[in-house]
């Protein structure tokens, strides 16, 4: 799991999506449990080091995300599971400006 924090709001995530896992980390859930279970059982360096490379550069993307995350929400899972992730484009550029706009118009 994972903490998507917002400004005050935080979010307890799921990142179990495995083509997710793929752009984030660089292989699939699948793939990085046989790596975690194959480096803890060897001690061999360079798994550790693969592992610990894809943990680092999923780090680096999450923190500089400017994305929108579809979420799926069920009652069998402890968090949501992010499904998707794609950048904002000009649409959704013009639907966060209404909304910040009508916002505004509310509270004045």
């Amino acid at each position: 799991s994972s903490v998507l924090s917002m400004c005050a709001v935080c979010c307890d995530l799921s990142l179990s999506f495995s083509q997710l896992l793929v752009k984030l980390i660089g292989y699939t859930t699948l793939e990085q449990k046989a790596l975690y279970t194959q480096a803890k059982a060897t001690g061999n360096q360079a798994i550790k080091a693969r592992v610990l490379e894809g943990i680092q550069r999923c780090q680096k993307v999450l923190a500089s995300l400017s994305c929108f995350l579809e979420l799926k929400i069920s009652l069998d899972r402890e968090f949501p599971t992010v499904v998707s992730i794609r950048e904002p484009n000009c649409r959704d550029a013009e639907i966060l400006l209404a909304n910040a706009r009508s916002r505004l118009a509310s509270t004045s």
